[in-house]
Formats: structure tokens, sequence, C-alpha cells
């Protein structure tokens, strides 16, 4: 698969993190193509794992141009459901990108590259 000049982050939560009594004592912010969490106060919400597993920084490749206006258009807090495939990318000069395939790890090299063929949004 080659990549698309649409791909675009997103932070995912579900289960635990969709949760507003949880989000609100976490700080959740971006950078460096990565997400980054921290408890407002000096307790976590929930144990590390926990939160690990229901949270992802997913890079969306849009199948078609309805899809990647949709995933624009989304704010904090939509309510969405993604329909799709964890894929590999390669560039034309060589580089690749591989999807995770798992709900465990975090950092570098933990964030799933989705190709996305349907979206709906509540």
């Amino acid at each position: 698969m080659n990549y698309s000049p649409n791909q675009m982050e997103l932070t995912l939560g579900w289960r635990l993190m969709s949760d507003r009594t949880v989000l609100d004592q976490l700080e959740i912010y971006r950078g460096c193509r990565m997400f980054y969490w921290r408890p407002k106060g000096s307790q976590r919400p929930a144990p590390h794992a926990d939160i690990t597993a229901h949270v992802a920084n997913m890079h969306m490749i849009p199948a078609r141009d309805e899809i990647a206006s949709g995933l624009k258009a989304l704010r904090p807090g939509s309510l969405i459901d993604l329909r799709g495939f964890l894929v590999p990318a390669e560039g034309v000069d060589g580089w690749s990108w591989r999807s995770s395939l798992s709900r465990r790890d975090e950092g570098p090299g933990a964030c799933e590259l989705m190709w996305v063929e349907a979206l709906t949004a509540r």
C-alpha cells in the first residue's frame, strides 16, 4: 500500500477511555506523531495497563474522498465506528511503516496504521 497524502492521525479511546469520569482525570496531549497522557492529580483513575489497552494513536488512510472529509470533520468527543484494515505502508523512496498489532504496546512503533473503508460518526 502506498502512503496517502490524506493520511491523518486520531487518538481514539474506547470502553474505559471513553468514560468521561476517567477522561476528566487525565491530561491527554499530542506531539511528535504520538500522544501522551498523565493524571491531572496525584493518582491515575485506572491502572496504567488498563488505560494503555483502551486508547490508541491511529494513523488513518481514507479509502475515498468522502471518508477523508468525514475524518477531518471529527471533533474531540465524537462517537465513531470505523471499518477497515490494519496495513503496512511503503513510500516510493523505499521507506516502510508497519502497523502495531498489539493493544498492550506503547511508545514509538505502537501506532496503528488503518486503511479506512467506512466511517460512521454520531
